[in-house]
């Protein structure tokens, strides 16, 4: 599970902050892709309590 836990020194040394962006952006960005991969989450939960009704 480490892997999966950054320290703050990794965070503001990512591989997109090295190549200029800024901490804000990617922050932003990531922000988005979890905010996707709630929905598809949610959509997929739905369709399978929907499927185990039928």
């Amino acid at each position: 599970m480490r892997d999966w836990l950054w320290s703050p020194e990794e965070v503001k040394d990512t591989p997109s902050v090295q190549r200029g962006m800024s901490l804000a952006e990617e922050a932003r960005i990531r922000r988005e892709g979890i905010r996707l991969i709630m929905e598809v989450g949610t959509g997929v939960r739905a369709d399978l309590k929907r499927c185990s009704y039928e």
